[in-house]
């Protein structure tokens, strides 16, 4: 385009033509870009005077016209480049931070190595038996061992602090007996849908040609279930649905699905039906074998983890064990040899929170300072113990807060022989 310094031309005789548009007096062709032949008319006699100069380029015009827009299209692009670059740099970082976090997490763990599969010590013999729901005898372990003799020398232990449980997470099941504000522990017998969703569950989840060490004595060829009564107690309850909020407010965020470390848990076919359960922190029914009257005992009040892990050889340390299948929970289960219960079994059907698992395939004394560390800096909240994987047998469930579970029925069975 042309730019006009200055124009003065005498206005009767002196005309600059553009485009074919005559200028002339003050009045110049700024900001016209030329597209035809430019013609100056004067009636100065060979058409030459001083004080102006035309200076016509068309091609220098459009040459700074197309280097402007190459410097703005070159500007674009390399703030295009400079936005990406930074962007990869902050992705590169927060994957190193990350890195060196979970490194510094593990800094002190020990490898883990392989173990034999955990034993356990036959529980002591039980107590004379009790009416139905009015046993008076102390807690139990999960194991029913009721001496510190022989503790373990690593205690896990979970950190809590009091929560805000929200009315409808505090609220006891609604096809309960008892839902009232008051205190009340009863047992009471389980409806006809649940008896066969429970039953069902039983079947379901036995395998019959899967024998571990743990157990004594031969393998039956399956379960029968004589008897189901619900555990009603809203103290224990209470604190169980307070351990749950913990672990909800401490993650946020959905936990990691038990599928992902194999497969579905086998409660859960049957388990999904007998009513909602919080699958944002994996809670689940698995199994936990006993006696009968120590499983009244363990209504009373809850799982006590205090003595947990006193017998010799708990594989992934001081926790409640518990099982998605009825035959590995059959192997630590009793029936109370006289009494009410004598040549019944017995299996509780817990609720269990499981929160983010940490998956082991291997287990025993030298993975215990691992287990502890994960545990109590609050990374995970359960184990998984995946013999399955390792040795073709068993997957087992471990927690270490007693509030992460609920004993909420009482499986009285016999074995099929």
């Amino acid at each position: 385009a042309i730019a006009v310094d200055h124009f003065v031309t005498e206005g009767c005789c002196d005309k600059l033509t553009v485009n074919g548009i005559s200028y002339s007096g003050s009045v110049g062709p700024e900001g016209i870009r030329p597209s035809g032949v430019i013609t100056w008319i004067t009636d100065i006699i060979g058409g030459v005077d001083t004080g102006w100069k035309l200076c016509p380029s068309e091609s220098s015009a459009s040459s700074e016209s197309e280097a402007e827009d190459e410097v703005s299209v070159g500007a674009i692009i390399g703030i295009v480049i400079g936005i990406v670059f930074i962007l990869a740099l902050a992705v590169v970082l927060f994957v190193c931070w990350r890195k060196s976090r979970r490194k510094a997490e593990w800094a002190s763990v020990e490898p883990a190595l392989a173990a034999p599969e955990r034993p356990h010590s036959m529980p002591a013999p039980a107590p004379a038996p009790a009416a139905l729901g009015n046993s008076a005898t102390a807690p139990e372990t999960e194991r029913g061992e009721s001496s510190p003799a022989n503790a373990s020398k690593i205690m896990i232990q979970v950190n809590r602090t009091p929560v805000v449980v929200p009315p409808a997470e505090a609220a006891v099941p609604r096809f309960w007996k008892n839902t009232t504000g008051r205190t009340f522990d009863e047992l009471v017998e389980a409806s006809a849908e649940e008896v066969a969703l429970i039953t069902d569950m039983v079947k379901s989840t036995f395998i019959q040609d899967v024998v571990t060490r743990d157990r004594t004595g031969v393998m039956s060829n399956g379960l029968k279930p004589v008897r189901v009564l619900r555990m009603e107690n809203n103290v224990v309850w209470e604190k169980y649905t307070q351990g749950r909020s913990f672990i909800r407010q401490k993650r946020p965020h959905k936990c990691t699905e038990s599928h992902k470390y194999g497969s579905v848990i086998m409660t859960m076919q049957e388990g999904s039906k007998l009513t909602r359960l919080s699958h944002t922190v994996n809670e689940v029914y698995l199994w936990h074998g006993t006696s009968p009257q120590k499983a009244l005992n363990i209504c009373k009040a809850g799982f006590s983890l205090r003595y947990a892990g006193t017998g010799a050889g708990s594989m992934y340390g001081n926790g409640a064990y518990l099982a998605e299948s009825s035959s590995k929970s059959d192997e630590y289960a009793q029936d109370d040899g006289t009494g009410l219960y004598k040549g019944l079994f017995c299996l509780l059907l817990c609720r269990v929170v499981l929160g983010e698992m940490l998956h082991l395939t291997t287990g025993g004394e030298k993975t215990h300072d691992m287990i502890k560390n994960a545990i109590e800096s609050d990374v995970y909240d359960s184990v998984i113990g995946d013999r399955k994987i390792s040795v073709g047998t068993y997957r087992e469930f471990v927690v270490y807060g007693e509030d992460q579970v609920y004993p909420e029925y009482i499986v009285l069975y016999e074995r099929v022989m």
